[in-house]
């Protein structure tokens, strides 16, 4: 998506990968 991980999340969570 966008490319970088959810602000809910950081980057802890599932990044949005492409």
């Amino acid at each position: 998506m966008s490319g970088k991980a959810p602000q809910l999340c950081g980057v802890r969570c599932v990044p949005d990968g492409p």
